[in-house]
């Protein structure tokens, strides 16, 4: 590569630190990111909802900046690297080309937000740019070296997101006859899945715990929405480079792809796209979700547009009023009070007054929540996620977050619950968390329950509920300690929205450490539309949200 272009790539990726470190110094994190954050408090091979990579660049950032900086450093320097490596790999040759290059990269959506947001998209985004680099080694000169760097960054893209596998099996499916004759593929999946071993070997310990979320509980209410569709085609335009879409178009049908790595890339974008177009006939698609079709999209623009210098200086100037319109948009995300505020507006502030006001442990329903305030207050937040039936399981229940609230006093914050005082959040919704200060708390968290030998009978349901304690003290389940017996009806499984509930009288009842004890209910059903429901129990205490803790039982109401 042209010395001089060398010195003009340097230049614009210390830029690109030098902006998204002045953005991270101003911009309070996201929910996501102090999530993540959370992690990074707790390194392991993997976690609820992702691999570990994420944690792991938040750890190492964290240990040099106490702050927003930290949890964002290695994701810009990544990003800037990212920059960097790929138009090395691209051979530039002159000063139009690197102008095409720079406004290409910088002008995409996506790219521009994962240099400085750190969530497992920000590490996909970089090992995905390293991933093509290694490959188009690998084609060119397949070796044994070349071969462990590939499955090296074949792992790692995994670490980062389990999307990593969409990347790595459409691109390479268009090779797949040549590639089962060639011994140094072999070597790099092999070596990948060495690599790989400890994440698969944490899933296995944890039950596949992330599978179960991802597959299982995320899907278990589909259904086929337009809107899916369209909505997801439309990301395509805004999350690549928006004003530029109709030049990624036509470098993507135009280019001939002869060589095997034009090939591979064409594979990676299309087969990407198509996957996710056939899952909106089933449910959402987030547009960040294509991210790594993005990466062979510039690639195959640039390539194609190189030696056009007519379209290059529409491409400069529609890439760079792209810029223009991003920087508009990173202001405003910092500028406290704006006239119309983002999701993302006001929460240091308000986390900070809940640190103010909280007595002993504060409790949030919302892992995000819990995340934040913990972050904000750091490092003299004391937090806990309590998880109800209307908000998603997250690692906090895998780390038993509730487990050590017994007899302690808590600070209990709710959108959801009464209570005299209250703290506004200054955001686009205008949320008010209510809270709630209890003394002496006791939890059922360990209680799982079993519905047994139910029946209905002129619109009452009556049966059994086994109890089982699986923690390591007793539960007195009695009025004194202030606990409650709930029924609440829902549409299906796993859905968060509660269409009624009751309360179900019972006998005290002390269940001690592994005990199993059988209590009596009886109730009428919840006049609800006529329809199928699903039931469930769960206890609660201090009338804070229910949680469930049965089985679900499905009630049909005529």
């Amino acid at each position: 590569m042209n010395i001089k272009i060398n010195k003009y790539l340097g230049i614009v990726a210390i830029c690109y630190v030098l902006v998204n470190v002045l953005q991270s110094l101003f911009m309070p994190l996201i929910n996501d990111e102090a999530y993540y954050w959370v992690w990074s408090e707790n390194l392991d091979w993997g976690y609820f909802d992702h691999p570990p990579m994420v944690a792991l660049w938040i750890k190492i950032g964290f240990t040099f900046f106490q702050s927003e900086l930290g949890v964002r450093l290695i994701t810009i320097l990544a990003g800037a690297l990212g920059y960097y490596f790929l138009g090395k790999m691209l051979q530039i040759k002159n000063i139009n080309q690197f102008w095409l290059y720079t406004a290409l990269f910088t002008s995409f959506v996506l790219f521009q937000a994962f240099g400085f947001i750190t969530t497992p998209d920000a590490p996909l985004l970089f090992f995905g740019i390293l991933y093509f680099i290694f490959l188009k080694k690998f084609l060119e000169q397949p070796n044994y070296l070349n071969s462990l760097g590939l499955g090296l960054i074949m792992a790692l893209l995994l670490y980062s997101k389990y999307h990593g596998i969409l990347l790595i099996v459409f691109s390479l499916l268009p090779l797949s006859l040549k590639l089962i004759k060639n011994k140094y593929f072999y070597v790099a999946a092999l070596f990948g899945v060495l690599c790989y071993v400890p994440h698969l070997w944490w899933q296995f310990d944890n039950e596949f715990v992330s599978a179960q979320y991802h597959l299982v509980r995320r899907n278990v209410f589909n259904q086929f929405k337009i809107s899916n569709t369209t909505d997801y085609l439309a990301s395509l335009a805004w999350a690549s480079s928006p004003l530029l879409f109709w030049f990624t178009g036509k470098a993507l049908f135009k280019t001939k792809y002869k060589t095997d790595f034009q090939k591979a890339m064409l594979g990676g974008f299309a087969g990407i796209v198509v996957f996710f177009i056939l899952i909106t006939f089933k449910r959402y698609i987030q547009g960040q979700w294509s991210l790594l079709a993005f990466i062979p999209l510039l690639i195959i623009t640039y390539q194609y547009f190189k030696d056009r210098p007519k379209d290059i200086k529409w491409i400069k100037i529609l890439g760079f009023a792209t810029i223009i319109l991003m920087i508009g948009a990173r202001i405003y995300f910092i500028v406290p009070n704006v006239p119309f505020k983002t999701q993302y507006h006001g929460w240091k502030e308000a986390m900070q007054k809940a640190g103010e006001v909280a007595e002993g442990i504060a409790v949030f329903e919302k892992y995000q929540y819990t995340s934040l305030y913990k972050f904000n207050n750091y490092p003299k937040s004391d937090a806990r996620n309590f998880i109800t039936i209307e908000n998603r399981h997250s690692q906090y229940e895998l780390w038993d977050s509730e487990a050590d609230l017994e007899g302690q006093d808590i600070t209990y914050f709710s959108r959801y619950i009464k209570a005299n005082d209250s703290i506004q959040v200054n955001s686009r919704d205008n949320e008010v968390f209510y809270y709630r200060k209890i003394k002496n708390f006791h939890t059922a968290y360990f209680l799982e329950l079993e519905m047994k030998n139910y029946r209905i009978e002129e619109g009452v349901l009556s049966g059994e509920i086994e109890i089982h304690n699986t923690g390591d003290f007793a539960v007195d389940l009695s009025q004194e300690n202030k606990f409650s017996l709930i029924q609440a009806y829902i549409e299906y499984p796993y859905s968060e929205r509660i269409k009624c509930e009751k309360k179900v009288s019972y006998d005290d009842v002390l269940v001690e450490p592994n005990e199993r004890k059988t209590i009596n209910f009886s109730t009428e059903l919840c006049n609800v539309l006529p329809g199928d429901y699903f039931t469930y129990f769960g206890f609660v205490n201090q009338n804070v949200p229910q949680k469930k803790q049965s089985n679900y039982v499905e009630i049909k109401i005529d």
